[in-house]
């Protein structure tokens, strides 16, 4: 029976034109005998069948009966369009799909009589018009296919079956992806998409960094692969260069460094990439992979690799070949001047004198002011014994900058060989008397008196540079030492508060604040100082601790519970702070506020004894039956 075509006049649902009473005629006698003998023939048949298993009992017999035996296909329109399923067949639809059921086709003269039906739901409406899927089968209640038989019946006997299987597709899974808050609820989503839509590199991209994030490395590591099989672009490279970064993958982040630049010819790539190099792989290791892959670099960076170079000799302490590396650097293009002074650091450590005080008047002619370079080339006239040239180069440096008082101790030292620290230590004197403003000769005078154990000049000498400098964090940490030695407590808690006030973020200064207080039992200065560590640093549970001990040794009852309620807050699941609360409460006769933290104890531990004994207790309590 031909489903589907167009009929005139009839409803669009409408399939069986026997269903129309407009095209109703009066039977002949002929007819009314054809009739009879055809529902003979059927009522033939329905008993054949009634014996139990039309085909196994029938034979080849009751094949050739006009009824139907066999379903040989289902009329269905799916989405609008018609379609017909073979019987046997699995029809595969989304919930957002349309249904409806159409005609079916059987092996008979006929198939009136033949009716589809679903043990899961019931068809009566699809027969009508179409109906989504979701309307039974709601998406929100797959995890996975469902598989749904819709049976063909005659005369209550199957003759056949097709299976509608109701999946989600790409989209609802990235739907779902969307809108979970898990990573891994997420992760698992993002994959089932994956599974409907392999060819998706957005999926596959947005797939690889969610495994990423859940340190999946290796597989978002081949879900990069795979998009870059398809067309190697930065972004992609940039991304799997940072997979391996993260799994620690260093020699797989290399090649994929050696990649960008391949295709990039990137200068700050290529710097990104060195400091990698350097931070990541030994001296020895770095050098390899350097002369491994010379010819990968590309030219244009030829200038800044041999610069790398020479320094991953230096590292690894091939002197000899740095200065080549530096001498072929300059060869390449390179031009910055300091070229000149590494070439001379290398070649005075291959000792190459002659080669290294060459280099570095090179250096010098282009950066004259460079008292260090000067001071360097004094160095290198003191190796050779050559003092003449050795004091000419420190006149040189005291004309550009007399204040320096490195080149006068330096110079000192040159006229009065063998000179012990307490000689160095007046030198520094005199710088100071010189240039009482100076605060690097008073530093270097201060410090010196230090590493000499002079304590009271050291004190003295720092206490000038703290007076002259409001920012000088160094001397006053000298200060906060020699402050200790001697005992000083109330120097200590001035320079302490001097270094919260300019490094707040320094947990110790803190830590060492409240430690003065308590040991002098200072509980309001140690409550003060714990209540600045809290406001730097809200979320840390011992600063807590430390008002809380200092409220409770000044009987700060309140105070005390607000310092409690804010460590539950940090730490809700601590029942210490709970159950010391509570008894605060209870104290103060607040057995309602006590009950409720004793409460949240039992939701943490039902079983905890204290918690039930007290609960009893306080519960009594506020019934005015306990004491």
């Amino acid at each position: 029976m031909a489903m589907f075509r167009d009929r005139r006049n009839r409803s669009p649902y409408r399939f069986d034109p026997m269903l129309n009473p407009n095209k109703r005629k009066r039977l002949s006698p002929v007819g009314i005998l054809a009739a009879v003998l055809v529902l003979s023939l059927f009522a033939a048949g329905a008993v054949l069948l009634s014996w139990g298993g039309h085909r196994q009992v029938s034979g080849k017999w009751i094949e050739r009966l006009p009824f139907p035996g066999r379903l040989t296909g289902v009329e269905l329109r799916v989405n609008g369009a018609p379609q017909t399923v073979a019987a046997g067949a699995t029809l595969v639809m989304n919930p957002r799909d349309t249904l409806q059921i159409g005609g079916l086709h059987t092996d008979g003269w006929w198939s009136r009589g033949v009716r589809l039906d679903c043990a899961e739901f019931d068809l009566e409406p699809m027969r009508q018009a179409p109906v989504p899927i979701g309307r039974f089968i709601p998406a929100e209640t797959l995890m996975g296919p469902k598989d749904l038989a819709m049976v063909a019946k005659f005369l209550g006997t199957e003759v056949g079956r097709i299976v509608l299987r109701v999946e989600l597709d790409g989209r609802d899974w990235k739907e779902r992806a969307a809108a979970s808050r898990s990573p891994r609820e997420k992760l698992d989503y993002l994959q089932k998409a994956l599974v409907a839509d392999p060819g998706n590199t957005l999926l596959k991209m947005q797939l690889a960094g969610l495994l990423t994030e859940q340190k999946e490395y290796a597989r978002a590591a081949d879900l990069y692969r795979e998009v870059l099989k398809q067309g190697r672009t930065r972004t992609v490279l940039e991304k799997l260069l940072d997979l391996h970064k993260r799994a620690g993958e260093v020699d797989a982040a290399l090649d994929v460094y050696l990649d960008l630049l391949a295709s990039e010819g990137d200068s700050g790539l290529f710097t990104e990439m060195l400091a990698y190099l350097r931070k990541h792989k030994t001296a020895a290791d770095t050098v390899e992979f350097l002369e491994r892959h010379g010819k990968d670099i590309p030219r244009s960076m030829r200038g800044h690799y041999y610069l790398f170079l020479a320094q991953a000799y230096t590292d690894s302490k091939s002197w000899a070949r740095a200065a080549d590396a530096y001498q072929k650097a300059l060869g390449s293009g390179a031009r910055d001047p300091n070229i000149y002074y590494n070439m001379a650091v290398a070649s005075e450590q291959s000792s190459n004198a002659e080669g290294a005080i060459a280099a570095l008047r090179q250096y010098l002619k282009t950066n004259p002011d460079d008292v260090e370079s000067w001071m360097r080339l004094a160095g290198m006239f003191q190796k050779r014994g050559d003092k003449e040239q050795e004091r000419k180069v420190y006149e040189r440096v005291l004309t550009l900058n007399p204040k320096n008082e490195q080149a006068l101790v330096r110079l000192v030292a040159l006229l009065e060989k063998g000179g012990k620290s307490d000689a160095l230590i007046d030198a520094y004197e005199k710088l100071a008397k010189l240039k009482p403003d100076d605060t690097v000769v008073q530093f270097n005078l201060a410090v010196h008196s230090y590493d000499a154990q002079d304590w009271d000049r050291a004190t003295k000498a720092f206490e000038r540079l703290v007076e002259k400098d409001p920012k000088d964090l160094k001397s006053r940490k000298y200060l906060l030492d020699l402050h200790t030695r001697a005992g000083n407590e109330a120097g200590r808690i001035k320079v302490l508060n001097q270094l919260i006030a300019a490094e707040p973020d320094q947990g110790k200064y803190y830590d060492a604040l409240i430690g003065i207080y308590e040991k002098k039992k200072d509980y309001q200065g140690m409550a003060a100082a714990a209540a600045k560590a809290v406001a730097k640093f809200p979320k840390n549970v011992q600063y807590q601790q430390n008002i809380l001990l200092a409220r409770l040794k000044q009987g700060d009852e309140k105070g005390a519970l607000e310092t409690l309620e804010a460590l539950i807050h940090l730490e809700p699941k601590e029942k210490k702070w709970m159950q010391q609360a509570a008894r605060l409460y209870e104290k103060l006769k607040n057995y309602e506020a006590a009950l409720k933290k004793v409460q949240q104890i039992l939701e943490l531990d039902p079983k905890d004894k204290q918690a039930n004994d007290d609960y009893l207790r306080l519960a009594n309590k506020k019934l005015g039956l306990g004491r």
